[in-house]
């Protein structure tokens, strides 16, 4: 009888180790794991949108070598390797969005060119163009900042521009360097 109890208490102690049920983890790298996969997966939908061609091998390479990081975690996790490959990840796709953004300064036009750098050879009739084109914008920038100029000013300024919009239409009929040069000049003199 002593034997039957002893048989009884360790097959009911066996029986823990056999049920359907597995014991439950509570692994945080699971969740972790997760984490980085979900982040290289952001990132590589940001890549496939990328176009560049002058810079996208070198962006695959650096995406190449964060899956290699993130199998390696997978093999042997690390909390700290963790961290630091979802920083890196989020510093990549960052750095992708970030170049597609528009730019915050828009790139100079050409009414932002200097009009005392260009030199445009009267007998390149495409050059005379260009120049004479800038020469409006300016005109007009300028004839635009009219109202902010206090009345003492303002009639000086007006007389000035009067007198550089009559040279441009001489320029116009017959364009030399020396009216260009004369007519930059008293743009340069504001």
């Amino acid at each position: 009888m002593r034997l039957l109890r002893l048989m009884s208490c360790l097959l009911l102690g066996l029986i823990p180790l056999f049920s359907a049920e597995a014991p439950k983890t509570d692994d945080a790298s699971v969740a972790e794991l997760a984490a980085v996969a979900a982040d290289l997966k952001r990132f590589e939908m940001l890549l496939n949108d990328f176009n560049d061609e002058r810079y996208k091998p070198r962006i695959v390479e650096a995406l190449e070598t964060l899956r290699k990081r993130a199998e390696g975690l997978r093999a042997n996790f690390d909390q700290q390797k963790s961290d630091d490959l979802r920083f890196d990840i989020n510093q990549q796709a960052q750095r992708l969005a970030r170049y597609r953004q528009p730019l915050i300064t828009p790139p100079r036009r050409a009414a932002d060119l200097q009009l005392t750098a260009l030199d445009p050879d009267p007998a390149r009739r495409e050059e005379v163009v260009a120049a004479l084109v800038a020469l409006d914008r300016e005109i007009a920038r300028q004839a635009a900042q009219l109202p902010a100029v206090g009345m003492t000013g303002r009639a000086t300024r007006e007389e000035r521009l009067a007198r550089i919009r009559n040279k441009r239409a001489e320029l116009d009929r017959n364009f030399t360097r020396e009216g260009w040069a004369e007519i930059t000049r008293a743009l340069k003199a504001e």
